[in-house]
């Protein structure tokens, strides 16, 4: 008989409130439930989730046991997000359970990496619906799981995603940070909850005591009550039994167990986690209808619970009881049989290994077979630094001797490398190639202890790892692959381009020559294939530190065609080389459809930081071909998923310089600086240091000129030390002349000329370069006809280079050098910089176009549309986009953006980006003038699927 719930009525009002105003808003809404043992945390939980209309119901449960398996309490979300498995959605939710199989299993390496994976999950889960996920026992969930959840759910928050969070705990440290992460995720009122569960009082206890056994005297019942301290657990314990004592009620029932009851229960005792009836029948040995038999009989007494979610102990508290009296022998053969159970169907999934390795040392076995079986699992990432620990010293305690602990060594070095931890990787390779036997895989050990010294910056140990490869072993990748570490190390520690670019080029004609010969096996040629890759990509920055475009173009297409026989994430990343190539060439418009390639595939095959790199590329060449809406929008999206990934250190600043750019020029120009000024304080490269002093030295010059010239001094003078760090020629080169724009803007033309003549071409010349060098030498031209002439030869440049927001301020500076000449010359050149401008949605550039109008005496007004003119389809919606057009109808038919939003699975963010783009296309004031156009109103109804 099923309790009923009482006394709960303040707590369930307020998870319904919480979780209808997220479902309301199609917001995220998290709430947390604290209380100890036995008050029916687990009870409020599933009664709440059966209140929610939801697309999916999840849920997760935390084992003591498993708190260190990576992901182990997170199994039915990687179900719901598999990829091989998409999620199916019915008329009925579904409700995914922690007993189903692991997906991990059968999932190869890739997909496993923790961001990719994270974000996958997060992709998979908004295409559902409305989704409802409860976290039971938090204090016991792995931390990887918990971040998962926490990522889960900040994305949400961004994302305007309605997931229902409802997460409970015993009253811990770990528990209540839980509770704090998500009221600070959580932005909006009432849409989060912290509810500290206390017993129930005397009328509520009563109430649950006569419900559960009607023949109880009232005063009876009270005494009871305070017996069991008002625990719902316990009143429910004390109702089964005679014996009015807590602990001799419970030990009352487990007395009356036979043989087969007390063995099974047992075993689930010290499993700690639900198990099917095969595995308990294989476990003990038993026939299915033994298991079956047995565990229903434990059920009927209220010891277990579960028959399709597997079977386990009904309550820790019972659990608790039962281990507790098992003797030490006993639960040491348990713990054994739990473990051989669990390692023979692990196959490489590191939760169950690692739950498998748990009970082999509880059970006092050797442990270093599975250890090593954990390391070369393509889950192995998941361990995290205390897994990583752990492993540690169970290799430091092994026999030195057995070719386990090399391997268990050399898994311990690529795990310390996935986490980012360098000098554990240093010396876990130090350690495995002291002891191979075999040079070849000596050499594969000292490569990556080359690689780990590298990352560290200490290139002088990263060099004798390299000589010490190159001297045990001759194969072509060991070969290749130490040139193009050397070369890293030449262009990005010891910052000697010229050193790194000769011996990048030698690596990759190195690595040409070994492709070409053929004549390899299997395993070489993937060896040579990563090698080849590496090697391309040296000689890559080697050219474009050294500004080689034909180089870099070239090399690009030879990264394209070795990557497309490696794997989806090599592609993508030969696709992002590619459009840097094209970048510096200058065929932006290329390049952007490159990106956008990039942002695609990477999404789609679950690679975020590519995607964040990809989506930032595009973005960034939208705006210099004047796409300004279309590269604020993209940024936006980019900027969100930089954020759900916790801004990895790696790129700080670039993947956000899309949004500031794109700021400066259609938004708050000031806020956009300010906002620049806190990105250089937090950016540790100065390769990306210099680029950000360089864009707001110049912006300010432009918009502020004489009145900025304090700051603009200030970021030359600090990028100029940033220059001097990154050693980089390229970056130089390109400081300098934009510096000399800068300093000729502030009226200091003499400084700006000298920078022209200081800082000869390159030797490959871009047509960018040029074309600064002619618009600077116009803008430092002492005569008018110099400097209309330098002016207007810079326009045809830049005007082939189609980069369309650089020609409006060309034009801005041609108009005024024509002023002196032929005012209405000017005035012509300011109204089409502003008219382009305002095309663009480059309100900076329009309002100051319209400011020297007006200081011309020039009206500027512009007629606003009114619901008169747009009565009859005045306004021409052909000039909106598939995507506008969609979005515009909705809008007119009366739908709200995140209405609209939700039906087009877009974020509200960019549906009111794409809004403010209609209104400014169609000369609209507001959504009251949209709704009255005809051409709209017509065919205002359901969008159709047509992409942007």
């Amino acid at each position: 008989m099923t309790a009923p719930l009482v006394g709960r009525a303040a707590e369930m009002a307020a998870l319904e409130a919480v979780a209808a105003l997220g479902m309301r808003s199609d917001r995220a809404a998290a709430a947390v439930l604290i209380g100890a043992a036995g008050l029916g945390k687990t009870r409020l939980l599933d009664e709440i989730v059966d209140t929610i209309h939801a697309d999916l119901r999840i849920r997760l449960v935390g084992y003591e046991p498993e708190q260190a398996v990576p992901l182990g309490a997170a199994r039915p979300l990687l179900q719901a997000a598999r990829p091989s498995n998409a999620v199916d959605l019915t008329d009925e939710p579904r409700t995914l359970s922690p007993t189903e199989p692991s997906p991990t299993s059968d999932l190869d390496g890739r997909w496993l990496e923790p961001i990719r994976l994270f974000e996958a999950t997060h992709q998979a889960i908004r295409r559902v619906g409305r989704v409802v996920l409860t976290l039971d026992d938090v204090q016991w969930m792995d931390a990887t799981s918990i971040a998962l959840c926490h990522y889960l759910l900040r994305a949400a928050e961004s994302d305007h995603v309605p997931l229902i969070l409802v997460a409970a705990g015993r009253p811990s440290r770990s528990v209540r940070q839980v509770a704090d992460s998500y009221a600070r995720l959580i932005g909006g009122p009432g849409r989060f909850a912290l509810l500290e569960l206390q017993p129930l009082d005397r009328s509520a206890g009563v109430e649950l005591l006569l419900a559960l056994k009607p023949d109880v005297q009232a005063e009876r019942a009270e005494e009871l009550w305070a017996i069991a301290g008002g625990s719902p657990f316990w009143l429910t314990t004390i109702s089964r039994s005679d014996v009015d004592d807590i602990q001799r009620s419970t030990a009352a029932r487990l007395r009356r167990l036979d043989t087969d009851e007390a063995t099974l229960l047992a075993l689930l005792a010290v499993g700690a986690r639900p198990f099917g009836d095969a595995d308990l029948a294989e476990q003990l040995r038993w026939s299915l209808a033994q298991v079956a038999w047995t565990a229903d009989r434990l059920l009927a007494a209220g010891l277990t619970t579960g028959a399709s979610d597997g079977r386990q102990v009904a309550h820790d508290l019972i659990r608790g009881a039962v281990v507790r009296d098992i003797p030490d022998a006993r639960r040491r053969d348990l713990h054994r049989m739990v473990a051989a159970s669990l390692a023979a169907r692990a196959g490489d999934d590191v939760g169950v290994l690692w739950s498998a390795l748990e009970h082999r040392q509880a059970a006092g076995d050797a442990v270093l077979g599975l250890a090593s079986r954990i390391v070369g699992s393509p889950g192995r990432r998941w361990l995290g630094a205390d897994g990583l620990r752990d492993l540690a010293h169970i290799a430091d305690e092994a026999d030195l001797l057995d070719p386990r602990t090399i391997e268990l060594e050399r898994g311990l070095a690529m795990i310390a490398a996935d986490l980012g931890d360098h000098a554990t990787a240093l010396e876990r390779w130090a350690r495995a190639m002291d002891r191979q036997a075999d040079p070849i895989a000596q050499a594969q050990a000292a490569l990556g202890a080359a690689r780990a010294a590298h990352a560290l910056g200490n290139a002088s140990e990263a060099h004798a790892f390299l000589r010490r490869a190159r001297s045990l072993a001759d194969r072509p990748w060991v070969v290749i692959s130490a040139m193009a570490i050397e070369a890293a190390l030449n262009l990005w520690v010891e910052h000697r381009t010229a050193e790194g670019l000769a011996t990048g080029h030698r690596a990759a004609d190195a690595a040409r020559a070994a492709i070409s010969s053929g004549g390899l096996t299997s395993i070489d040629r993937d060896l040579l294939a990563d090698a080849a890759l590496a090697a391309f990509a040296a000689a890559f920055d080697g050219a474009m530190q050294a500004e080689d475009v034909a180089e870099m173009d070239r090399l690009a297409d030879e990264m394209l065609q070795v990557a497309r026989d490696v794997g989806p994430e090599a592609y993508v990343r030969a696709l992002q080389y590619g459009a840097v190539a094209m970048t510096h060439l200058g065929r932006h418009r290329e390049a952007g459809r490159r990106y956008r390639e990039v942002w695609d595939r990477a999404r789609h095959e679950a690679l975020p930081i590519l995607a964040v790199e990809g989506g930032t590329g595009a973005s960034l060449a939208l705006l210099r071909t004047g796409e300004l809406r279309q590269a604020m929008e993209l940024a936006t999206e980019v900027e969100a998923l930089y954020e759900r990934l916790g801004r990895p250190k790696i790129h700080r600043i670039r993947p956000i310089r899309a949004l500031r750019e794109s700021a400066l020029s259609g938004a708050d120009w000031q806020e956009a600086v300010a906002a620049m000024e806190r990105d250089i304080q937090e950016e540790t490269d100065p390769h990306y240091r210099l680029s950000t002093h360089q864009l707001v030295a110049v912006w300010l010059s432009r918009v502020g000129r004489d009145a900025q010239a304090d700051v603009v001094d200030r970021h030359l003078v600090a990028g100029r030390q940033d220059v001097e760090a990154a050693g980089c020629p390229r970056c130089g080169a390109e400081f300098e002349l934009r510096a000399a724009e800068a300093l000729a803007r502030i009226g200091r033309s003499e400084a700006a000329r000298n920078i022209l003549q200081g800082t000869p071409p390159l030797a490959a010349v871009r047509p960018i370069e040029l074309a600064l060098r002619r618009w600077v030498g116009g803008l430092t031209a002492e005569s008018t006809d110099d400097r209309i002439a330098s002016l207007a030869d810079a326009l045809v440049s830049i005007q082939a280079l189609d980069l369309r927001l650089e020609e409006v301020w060309v034009r801005i500076d041609l108009a005024r050098a024509m002023e002196e000449r032929d005012p209405a010359v000017a005035i012509e050149g300011f109204r089409t910089a502003s008219k382009m401008a305002t095309e663009m949605g480059a309100l900076t550039e329009q309002r100051l176009s319209d400011q020297e109008l007006r200081r011309l005496g020039e009206r500027t007004w512009r007629r606003r549309a009114s619901t008169a003119r747009v009565q009859g389809a005045v306004s021409d919606v052909s000039t909106l986009s598939a995507r506008e057009s969609e979005i515009a109808r909705a809008a007119a038919g009366g739908l709200s953006n995140p209405e609209i939003a939700a039906m087009l699975f877009l974020s509200r963010r960019t549906v009111e980006h794409h809004m403010s783009t209609i209104l400014g296309k169609l000369e609209l004031r507001n959504r009251t003038e949209l709704a009255a156009v005809d051409a709209l109103r017509s065919r205002a109804g359901p969008p159709s699927d047509s992409a942007d």
